[in-house]
């Protein structure tokens, strides 16, 4: 038993008594200056410490929340006292049978947790709040009234959360989807964990239940809540609008409160029924297109950083070529414009007596006009190699190469291929060499699905090796200045030759 001073005042902390403890300190017992029991809170000096002292101590007296009743330092500590207790929402939850509660006994807790959302984040609020990490354990039962409590990773509403903060500090559980994104959090966010906790509350279990952190992360960001069987279509509206993955389409508390008010009203005709299955009907149809709209920004997002990642892969491999032929022919390869991953323009490596070599960096490809058939692979981005020589005497005058970085097995093995078409005009011999013509990957595929075109595939989808594509290209180099090119033998109709390409037809 120690004693401490907060506030000009002696307390008692019983250090062999500890009612709880969390990520940020620990909760023990204590009394205060007149005898009465009370919970004493250790924070160890820090950030989430300081946090905890400048919000809490400010919100109380707001309604539902519980009350600071002295705060201060004692050796290297922060110390918030306040009542004690007598049991939080988890512990109601624990002892209930089937972890769940009737609706009856439900709805006045959740009432009140919406009622504290208020006092701290609403409109009346001088200084809104965002508690940041709603759950059961934080809500304590205290004077015949559920309230809200631990605010160790609360912030001002408008405040903007450093990175060496709390910021991802959440339970995984209860965290909505902009914590999960990182995103400025607001008063809604903490709706978000109230429509989680009335979820519990209901029916036993959590909407998402992991069980890893990458799964509660998927759930949280891109799948829908499941149905709340039994209960109102109101409550169940109200309780998956609150779970909606963008926290504007989320009701405020004084909303959400106004609306649980009229659900322990059973319809009064079958009218009114259908009413409430119409609302129902339209949250959850906002609801996939929130989601809908989630998953294409967050795969826009990541194919932005994977063709990023492309774009530096391609450049080390272009560099490479340019130093080795710039050391080899010093003469012949002049320094070309800057050339960096982030270059749109094409490149020029080799201009030199009717010889030149140009190259396009790398560029992310977007909403390709993909029409009857699309690949069944996903394509990232795109390239090019240009070669271009006098008229030699069987005709050829360059070559040109795509490059695409795609995954053909249509699994997450991404790299860079090359590939080339060549017109063959309306010659009718099986195979034969002509030089490769650069195309889009959209024109390739039509080349490649439409018959009686006067095309054909000069060189399949071959994967890319940095080394052996300087190689190669040297190689093409040299040829270039002896006044040839490589031959390429053609496959007329690439549709009969297996693993060229992997098709599928388009949905629509």
């Amino acid at each position: 038993m120690s004693e401490l001073e907060l506030g000009d005042r002696t307390w008692t902390l019983h250090e062999d008594q500890v009612l709880g403890q969390g990520g940020f300190g620990i909760v023990y017992a204590g009394l205060s200056p007149d005898g009465v029991p009370v919970a004493l809170k250790m924070l160890p000096a820090g950030s989430s410490a300081e946090r905890e002292q400048l919000v809490a101590p400010g919100l109380s007296g707001r309604k539902n929340v519980l009350p600071i009743l002295a705060h201060g330092e004692w050796r290297d500590k922060y110390v918030l006292a306040m009542p004690r207790a007598s049991r939080s929402l988890r512990d109601l939850l624990d002892d209930a049978d089937g972890n769940r509660l009737s609706l009856a006994e439900a709805m006045p807790i959740l009432s009140d947790i919406l009622s504290a959302l208020e006092a701290i984040g609403g409109p009346s609020a001088r200084e809104p709040v965002v508690h940041r990490d709603l759950k059961p354990a934080n809500i304590l039962e205290y004077s015949g009234e559920w309230c809200v409590a631990d605010f160790g990773i609360a912030k001002y509403a408008d405040a903007t959360t450093a990175t060496n903060t709390a910021k991802f500090a959440r339970t995984a559980a209860y965290a909505s989807p902009e914590q999960w994104r990182g995103d400025q959090t607001e008063p809604r966010t903490d709706i978000y964990s109230w429509a989680v906790i009335a979820f519990e509350m209901l029916t036993g279990q959590i909407p998402f239940r992991g069980p890893s952190l990458e799964d509660f992360k998927e759930q949280h960001l891109f799948e829908e809540p499941p149905a709340l069987a039994g209960k109102p279509h109101l409550l169940t509206a109200l309780l998956k609008r609150c779970l909606d993955k963008q926290p504007a389409n989320r009701w405020t508390a004084a909303e959400a409160l106004e609306r649980l008010a009229t659900i322990n009203e059973e319809p009064s005709t079958p009218t009114l029924e259908r009413l409430d299955r119409i609302e129902l009907r339209e949250v959850e149809r906002r609801t996939k297109d929130t989601i809908r709209v989630a998953k294409a920004a967050e795969r826009r997002e990541w194919r932005k950083a994977l063709a990023e990642g492309a774009g530096e892969e391609l450049y080390s491999a272009y560099r490479l070529l340019w130093h080795t032929l710039k050391q080899r022919m010093p003469s012949i390869v002049e320094e070309p414009v800057p050339l960096w991953p982030s270059t749109s323009s094409r490149v020029t490596l080799i201009d030199y007596r009717d010889v030149k070599l140009e190259i396009e960096m790398s560029h992310p490809v977007e909403d390709m006009p993909w029409k009857r058939v699309r690949p069944s692979f996903d394509l990232i981005a795109i390239s090019g190699v240009r070669l271009q020589i006098p008229e030699t005497f069987a005709g050829q005058v360059g070559s040109e190469y795509e490059l695409w970085y795609c995954n053909p097995a249509g699994d997450d093995h991404y790299h860079w291929y090359e590939t080339g078409w060549s017109f063959t005009g309306d010659r009718g011999q099986n195979t034969g060499w002509y030089d490769p013509v650069l195309q889009q990957p959209h024109d390739s595929l039509r080349l490649l699905t439409e018959a009686g075109l006067p095309w054909a595939l000069s060189k399949p989808l071959t994967l890319v090796d940095p080394v052996e594509f300087v190689e190669r290209w040297c190689d093409i180099v040299a040829d270039a200045f002896d006044g040839r090119l490589p031959q390429h033998w053609l496959v007329l109709d690439p549709r009969s030759a297996r693993n060229l390409f992997f098709l599928a037809d388009a949905k629509e």
